[in-house]
């Protein structure tokens, strides 16, 4: 939408932000495609990406992108830019609240299209005609185990099948190779829990309080320096086929409905993750330039 036709987006849902926060979300105005462009140059230097299947996005309407996660998330950068290079229109990336407390990457964050993952936002959005991208691991698949590395960590969310379907939105599998690798896990939530301190503070029902569960307790990773910057590992982001959800299921109040679609969605993405893993496999040369340097220094 053109930035003289703004207009209300209208408020479905109940949210803890007023009609009119959720308009200026709506209406923000964003990176310009000349400044994507000079961000997505240090991005694409350092992970050296390939995007695949960008034909499979329509360009001629607004879409659900589903992706997974990636280890700490800092490659996930890497899935927006491909989404907007690819489909050649912003994309409003869903985020968790605790990314905007940050008080200098929550402005980028916001200027990269992000916004509050609070679905009375996302369905304003979807009301715009808006692309929206949505990780339904969230915090918990940003902080997977060791032994999930590689693995789609969902559990059971439905919200944004039920949100494609109310607006008759496509969905874009999207799956993601190469993000786990930029970090390695030293340490996580099961490891915690068999300390004595952390089992002293389960006990107390300290991680339930205040971290959300403990599952969702934030690994301890190695990168590269003392700053602990992610690897440059290549990241390959594959686009799946649109799957069209009024297809699939009839009623936003069957959960079981819900839940079977979601299960459709998720086989999707780990199609797409199958295309990016056979990709690097057939890739001659699947280390970016950056990873390259850094295994021969």
């Amino acid at each position: 939408m053109a930035k003289n036709e703004k207009r209300k987006s209208g408020k479905s849902r109940k949210s803890a932000l007023s009609q009119a926060e959720i308009d200026e979300i709506v209406n923000k105005d964003l990176l310009n495609a000349e400044q994507y462009e000079q961000i997505n140059k240090p991005i694409s230097l350092y992970f050296d990406p390939r995007f695949l299947g960008g034909d499979n996005i329509p360009k001629d309407r607004g879409v659900l992108f589903v992706s997974n996660h990636s280890v700490w998330a800092l490659a996930d950068t890497v899935v927006v830019l491909a989404a907007y290079k690819e489909s050649g229109r912003p994309v409003r990336s869903l985020g968790d609240r605790n990314h905007f407390k940050n008080p200098v990457m929550g402005p980028i964050l916001e200027k990269l299209g992000m916004v509050i993952g609070d679905p009375a936002v996302c369905s304003a959005l979807m009301k715009d005609g808006q692309n929206v991208i949505v990780f339904p691991g969230g915090q918990r698949e940003v902080f997977k185990k060791r032994k999930e590395v590689g693995d789609i960590v969902w559990k059971e969310r439905v919200g944004f099948i039920r949100l494609a379907l109310e607006h008759d939105y496509e969905i874009v599998p999207v799956g993601v190779v190469g993000g786990d690798e930029t970090y390695d896990i030293l340490a996580d939530s099961s490891d915690y829990l068999r300390t004595p301190l952390g089992k002293w503070l389960d006990e107390k029902g300290v991680f339930d309080k205040y971290l959300r569960g403990k599952d969702e307790l934030p690994p301890l990773v190695k990168g590269v320096g003392l700053l602990g910057m992610p690897k440059p590992a290549r990241v390959y982001v594959t686009f799946g086929a649109p799957i069209r959800v009024s297809e699939i299921a009839r009623s936003g109040d069957s959960k079981d409905e819900m839940l079977e679609t979601r299960k459709i969605v998720e086989q999707a993405v780990k199609n797409a993750i199958e295309l990016g893993v056979k990709a690097r496999a057939e890739d001659p040369e699947p280390e970016g330039f950056l990873r390259r340097f850094w295994q021969t220094v």
